[in-house]
């Protein structure tokens, strides 16, 4: 259905109806004064033999997100042909009109998409097909990343503080987020190979089903707005550290935790409200809310969303004039530790706001030709379905402190596995009589060499915790001088 011709992919099935079609309007009495238009099926309607300069039309077809109370129309030209999308072409198959069956957003979704050239549609089509395939990697790759973060920050005891479980939380976000992703798009694809295969519309998937498809899409949304929530208490952590001495008291994260998770809650709570009252009211249900994103509606969550970009931007200007400032006056270690926090920062809440404003701009791209369409399709997709990896990679992976705790592990573990070996015949008794928190000074018949295998093993138990220096380093990386003395 749609702005092109289309037919069933089953040619069994096509070739059974045309025929049914042509048999049930074989009897037709024709006035051989005029010429008529064939009978013929088009894929989902049966139009009958028509007068030649007439218009006919039917009630919609009943397929998903169709109002069968509306009219799909067609023509038949002077010349007894079905006239095509142009007004000047004609075939005896013609094209039938569909955009009145559909709701107010799919039409204007359809009038973005289809133009009076049939391979720009298809290849704005195959792009689409392309990038979803592209964000299905790329949003796989990111949830990999997300979680290797999650466990290395939640694992190392030393690498717990504020700015750590700021991370966390966006973190958190952005797998939440990713998940739905996966499941509405592993859904789909699923339900669209099948209809390919079978050549059949069916009334299965996430999509046809009341509710759980409407309480996806409001928590996709939901973790949307959280993302950018701790997006901009990101930006404005990193503010406080370089601007002003918060750090040196305690943060009461729990208004963070507030802020981040339940600030959104009321955004998308009133925008799911209002977009319900507005679908309930209309005489045909809009299966799942289908194009709420071009409803002016959806302005209530991107509203706040721009917000967030425009604030962190202010932020980070105001933190390179902070620095330019310093940078004339000191060069001591807190600085450097300083723009090294900064400056991934400066990266990152500039990607993560790129990439947002880039998705928000999706019609007048759709609408702009195909080069237009072409680059702003993958840049978009390729930013959005990435960025948890990104995010991962430079707040973790790249992270000196994460490096050094990873590398601390692996030497202790390393050390023991060795030393277990040589000692696994000799030492077996004492392993099996040693706690944990028996250092094996006091075991009785254990040589020097077994004592130190004990040891060895207990580091293991210890292998996450790191330094106290490190915990102050932990700290000040961010710009602030914590002391423990």
């Amino acid at each position: 259905m749609g702005g092109i011709q289309t037919t069933p992919t089953n040619s069994r099935e096509f070739e059974k109806q045309t025929a049914e079609c042509a048999e049930k309007h074989a009897g037709v009495t024709l006035d051989y004064g005029y010429s008529y238009c064939n009978a013929t099926y088009d894929g989902y309607l049966c139009w009958p033999p028509t007068q030649a300069g007439a218009v006919v039309e039917q009630n919609c077809p009943t397929e998903r997100l169709s109002d069968t109370s509306s009219h799909a129309f067609r023509k038949c030209s002077e010349e007894g042909l079905w006239v095509g999308r142009r007004p000047n072409e004609t075939s005896p198959f013609g094209w039938t009109n569909f955009t009145p069956c559909f709701p107010v957003e799919v039409q204007h979704l359809l009038n973005l998409v289809y133009d009076n050239d049939d391979q720009s549609t298809q290849t704005k089509f195959d792009i689409a097909s392309s990038t979803r395939l592209m964000e299905i990697i790329g949003f796989s790759i990111s949830l990999i990343a997300i979680c290797v973060s999650l466990i290395i920050y939640t694992q190392y005891r030393c690498l717990r503080n504020t700015r750590t479980r700021v991370h966390c939380s966006l973190f958190s976000a952005m797998l939440l987020q990713v998940i739905i992703r996966l499941i509405l798009y592993g859904d789909q694809a699923l339900v669209r190979s099948y209809q390919e295969i079978s050549g059949k519309s069916v009334k299965q998937g996430i999509d046809n089903m009341p509710y759980l498809c409407e309480s996806s899409y409001i928590s996709l949304e939901y973790a949307t707005s959280v993302m950018f929530t701790w997006m901009l208490i990101e930006g404005l952590y990193l503010h406080q550290v370089v601007t002003t001495n918060f750090l040196r008291g305690e943060i009461h994260f729990k208004y963070y935790y507030i802020i981040g998770w339940g600030l959104p809650v009321v955004f998308t709570s009133a925008w799911a409200t209002l977009t319900a009252i507005n679908y309930g009211q209309r005489k045909n249900r809009i299966e799942c809310w289908y194009g709420y994103n071009f409803h002016r509606l959806y302005w209530i969550l991107q509203a706040p969303r721009l917000g967030v970009i425009l604030i962190n931007f202010v932020f980070l200007i105001n933190i390179m004039r902070v620095l330019i400032v310093k940078l004339r006056h000191t060069t001591t270690s807190e600085l450097v530790r300083v723009r090294k926090a900064v400056r991934a920062a400066l990266v990152l809440l500039p990607l993560l706001g790129i990439t947002n404003i880039l998705s928000m701009v999706e019609g007048y791209a759709t609408s702009h030709g195909i080069v237009v369409f072409q680059i702003w399709s993958y840049v978009t997709h390729f930013l959005r379905s990435f960025q948890g990896f990104f995010i991962a990679v430079i707040y973790c992976f790249l992270n000196e402190e994460v490096k050094q705790a990873v590398k601390k592990h692996y030497r202790n573990y390393m050390a023991m596995r060795s030393d277990a070996r040589r000692q696994q015949r000799t030492a077996r008794a004492c392993k099996d009589f040693a706690s944990p928190q028996d250092p094996g000074d006091d075991i009785p018949g254990c040589s020097d060499e077994t004592k130190s295998w004990v040891a060895l093993r207990n580091m293991r138990y210890n292998s996450y915790d790191c330094p106290v220096a490190n915990i102050r380093q932990s700290e000040t990386a961010f710009g602030a001088e914590i002391s423990t003395e």
